[in-house]
């Protein structure tokens, strides 16, 4: 009688591992399919849902005024690659936004991008009323979606309950036993203090639960931060005649001379005035713009 009392409870720690291992594993997986949550955080930045121009145009409509959805796609996938294709209705929307390019997000799978599109679909009229008003579709897009952390919140209560169903079985099991065997009935103690008691008894098997929790969240942050605010191949339109291809390509410049941040920071940084006028004070002519700009 006793093996069965402590069977449940003595493998409780292994199904926990495994319950946190597996979330933690598909934490990732969560996140990638939750196409709600890529939009606002690729794509709300620069694109309202409704008519309303941020940096680039509304998406309000954008299926009848794009070639397809597959033009969609690769136009998310790597904006420069299509306009390098010569095609037509890339180089229209370049020109509408005055030459400000879309940049490529070559680090979204393309399933991701995919999920993105069907999302917008979904986007009633009456929500699309623009990234830009936190009072409207903002808080009404929040309720929307699977949040990783009420998920994991629920799994702990479905666990705890579990728990707590097994320690009141244990307990009443246990007190009839005692009343067969001619024994006093054992009082029912708290959780905490049975807790304190199980972790005593189990101290390999809670270093693995805090070892697999801890491995799980490291995990899960890092590869959900290295890609906030990171563009491969990204090309902003120059503030002036600049050419990098002569500077850094021709002239074999440092990045980090200019760039003080090109290696360490997400964003490279801007060069002061002055760093310029290192070099031209005696350089006063460019072999593109002349004296122009110089």
């Amino acid at each position: 009688m006793n093996t069965l009392f402590k069977t449940p409870i003595r493998n409780l720690s292994a199904y926990i591992s495994f319950l946190l291992l597996s979330f933690f594993i598909n934490l990732n997986s969560v996140s990638a399919q939750n196409a709600e949550k890529n939009f606002k955080l690729f794509c709300g930045v620069c694109h309202s849902l409704g008519t309303n121009k941020l940096v680039g145009p509304g998406l309000e409509g954008v299926f009848k005024r794009v070639p397809s959805e597959a033009w969609m796609a690769k136009w998310i996938k790597n904006s420069p690659e299509v306009l390098q294709t010569g095609d037509v209705y890339g180089k229209k929307l370049l020109e509408e936004n005055k030459g400000v390019g879309m940049p490529p997000f070559p680090f979204l799978k393309d399933e991701d991008i995919l999920a993105i599109i069907s999302y917008l679909k979904t986007v009633p009229q009456k929500e699309a009323i623009g990234a830009s008003d936190s009072s409207g579709a903002n808080q009404k897009e929040g309720g929307k979606g699977i949040n990783a952390f009420v998920l994991l919140f629920g799994l702990i209560a479905v666990l705890l309950i579990i728990i707590g169903v097994l320690r009141s079985v244990k307990h009443s099991l246990k007190n009839v036993q005692n009343e067969k065997s001619g024994k006093p009935k054992e009082e029912a103690i708290g959780p905490w203090k049975e807790l304190k008691i199980w972790i005593k008894l189990h101290k390999r098997a809670v270093a693995v639960i805090l070892l697999i929790s801890f491995a799980g969240f490291l995990y899960s942050g890092w590869y959900s931060l290295m890609e906030i605010g990171v563009y491969t191949g990204y090309q902003p339109t120059q503030p002036m005649s600049f050419s990098h291809k002569i500077h850094a390509g021709d002239n074999a410049i440092n990045c980090v001379y200019c760039h003080p941040g090109a290696e360490k920071s997400k964003t490279a940084g801007f060069p002061s005035a002055s760093v310029c006028m290192n070099c031209h004070k005696a350089i006063s002519k460019g072999p593109i713009t002349g004296t122009a700009e110089i």
